[in-house]
């Protein structure tokens, strides 16, 4: 069980490292000052993350038999609804900041709807290559 839980956390390094550099850049160099849309890549690379995110928990769990997946749709399928999750999520933290603690995280709903599109777009790619790459 040890071992599996850790094969979990695991998972989440990529998009942790993501988060990290990202924090990082804005602390730093105050990344936004410098460029403003700074927002559009990181979605996009959050999606690409979590989409490696969710093949990798995708993987673990017919390597440990809690599921089998015989289409490779249904394997993309799977992944984009986790990345999807994830977007959801992330909008729902923003607002919620934006919310209770007067930050601006959300430029509004375009804003929101953009970063949406752009992890999702980025979900996709991780999810073709990952399930198709093996074609």
């Amino acid at each position: 069980m040890k071992k599996i839980i850790l094969q979990i956390l695991r998972a989440f390094y990529p998009p942790l490292i993501v988060f990290v550099l990202h924090v990082i850049l804005i602390t730093s160099i105050n990344i936004y000052a410098l460029w403003p849309d700074f927002d559009i890549p990181m979605h996009f690379l959050g999606g690409l993350v979590m989409g490696i995110t969710g093949l990798r928990l995708l993987r673990l769990a017919e390597k440990e038999k809690w599921m089998q997946i015989n289409k490779k749709i249904v394997s993309l399928l799977m992944v984009l609804c986790f990345v999807a999750l994830i977007v959801i999520l992330w909008e729902c933290a923003e607002w919620l900041s934006d919310h209770f603690f007067a930050s601006f995280m959300q430029g509004g709903l375009d804003d929101t709807m953009l970063d949406m599109v752009l992890g999702l777009c980025g979900g996709f790619v991780a999810g073709i290559f990952g399930v198709f790459k093996k074609a």
